[in-house]
């Protein structure tokens, strides 16, 4: 945890997003690292709702990897439960489809 919190006091790009579009913050809930971790990069993440290039959020891979504790305090901070592919969903919706 220090060695993050150093980087990220050194100008490290806390936005930046991997050549799959994944954030620290997918990648922290993947590898299901610890609470005190997720919960820094939450509050230094710009969106906690930010998807990846496959379309998934943090919240969804924490559901899908079981991952409790990062499941809770997405929550907390007000991540959005949504479908992956709500936008297509309401277009249709308001084609009558």
């Amino acid at each position: 945890m220090e060695l993050v919190e150093t980087l990220y006091s050194k100008g490290v790009d806390a936005q930046y997003k991997d050549q799959l579009g994944r954030s620290g913050l997918h990648h922290a809930i993947k590898a299901n690292c610890g609470e005190e971790l997720i919960q820094f990069l939450i509050e230094h993440t710009t969106d906690i709702n930010y998807r990846d290039k496959s379309g998934l959020n943090p919240l969804g891979l924490a559901k899908s990897n079981n991952c409790t504790v990062a499941t809770k305090l997405l929550l907390e901070a007000g991540a959005y439960e949504g479908y992956m592919y709500d936008d297509v969903i309401k277009v249709l919706g308001e084609y009558g489809y």
